[in-house]
């Protein structure tokens, strides 16, 4: 049986403009980090380059037409951005549109994605994938890679085919991630300015993904309210939208500016505290969840549960944040990369008891993506 939402969105150009809020996380206080050893993935996903107009007959749905329509839209109002528009379903000819599956055990998801660039230069992205909040190796173009890099030109469509394998029973979540100029160094005080390099500052931690609830099950739901309790137990207006949540180094003091991570020397097997700083668009009850990673370099040496009051970060508070440093880590340069998940499979708020929509906000948050000197 497999389970679909291909029914249009209302306002799905308005919906599209809720794509480019930022929901993201703080934490309350280090008392509030638990970290866990990372045990990453072994599943692996399939990302193949394919002929754009091999893929453009999967997408002739109201849906992707629909999402097609407020791109171009907002493309004319002066607004720049990349979106990634998928189909998906367990073979090529049940595809759908949405943020969500249902598979039964043993159906594979296959589907295509095409990186829509409206963005005025041409810039490098980064492709990261996560399965349950855990990093995945992607198999891009037949090779493996932790972290591949696309290339897209403005207003030139590339298109990929993907593929993961059959999951186990329950309740899982698919995440990719576009971060662009992933390897380019941000020297935010530069006397000079680089229209480029400004763009993609611009859109550093902006919400360039794809996210994907899936549920593998062998008793589909008959409406929403069937969904497993931990992934419809949280409605929109108890969530709250922030624009923006980064680590800094520093704790802004007397009305100074803050000072900003954008790179740092640590010394192998210490523990350094940054702060995330978090700026909330509205508030709403409870607390929230958040998962976060830890990258040195392309591997996983961190995960952290945090529980954060909403409060707190509609108030913008500096709350310390502590990075274990590898003691196996060699001197020299290297990358810290860290991505925080708020509310953990709650990636989309559901209305009227029957429909799930997408106005809750995106998937994750690139908190922090920064060159790092370590001293032994």
């Amino acid at each position: 049986m497999y389970y679909t939402t291909e029914k249009p969105i209302k306002n799905l150009r308005k919906t599209i403009l809720y794509l480019v809020i930022l929901l993201s996380a703080c934490a309350k206080g280090a008392e509030n980090q638990i970290s866990t050893t990372p045990t990453p993935s072994l599943i692996q996903f399939s990302l193949t380059e394919i002929p754009t107009e091999q893929a453009m007959p999967y997408f002739q749905d109201e849906f992707s037409n629909e999402i097609f329509l407020g791109i171009e839209e907002m493309k004319k109002s002066g607004f720049r951005t990349l979106q990634a528009v998928a189909r998906f379903g367990h073979s090529e000819d049940n595809l759908t549109s949405g943020t969500y599956v249902i598979l039964e055990p043993g159906q594979a998801l296959t589907g295509y994605i095409l990186p829509v660039n409206t963005l005025k230069f041409s810039h490098d992205f980064g492709i990261f994938a996560t399965l349950d909040y855990l990093p995945i190796q992607i198999q891009y173009n037949g090779d493996a890679e932790s972290f591949p890099t696309l290339s897209l030109d403005p207003n030139i469509q590339r298109a990929f085919k993907f593929h993961l394998h059959p999951l186990s029973e329950g309740l899982h979540s698919l995440v990719l991630k576009f971060i662009i100029a992933p390897n380019h160094f941000f020297a935010f005080h530069a006397t000079a300015s680089d229209p480029i390099e400004d763009e993609a500052l611009s859109f550093r931690d902006a919400p360039i993904e794809f996210g994907l609830l899936i549920w593998v099950t062998d008793s589909p739901p008959q409406s929403i309210l069937d969904w497993p309790q931990q992934a419809r137990s949280i409605a929109p207006e108890n969530t709250t939208l922030l624009t923006d949540a980064f680590l800094v180094k520093e704790r802004s003091k007397n009305g100074q500016p803050e000072m900003m991570l954008n790179t740092d020397t640590v010394n192998a097997g210490e523990t350094a505290i940054y702060y995330i700083h978090p700026i909330a668009a509205d508030i709403g009850k409870g607390d929230i969840p958040l998962r976060v990673l830890v990258f040195w370099d392309d591997i996983l040496t961190q995960t952290d549960d945090l529980l954060i009051p909403i409060q707190t970060a509609v108030e913008q508070e500096y709350i310390p944040y502590m990075v274990h440093v590898p003691d196996n880590l060699s001197e020299g340069d290297h990358y810290l990369t860290v991505i925080g998940y708020p509310y953990p499979y709650y990636l989309r708020g559901w209305g009227d008891g029957s429909e799930w929509r997408t106005e809750v906000g995106p998937y994750s948050n690139l908190m922090a993506h920064i060159p790092v000197l370590v001293k032994k």
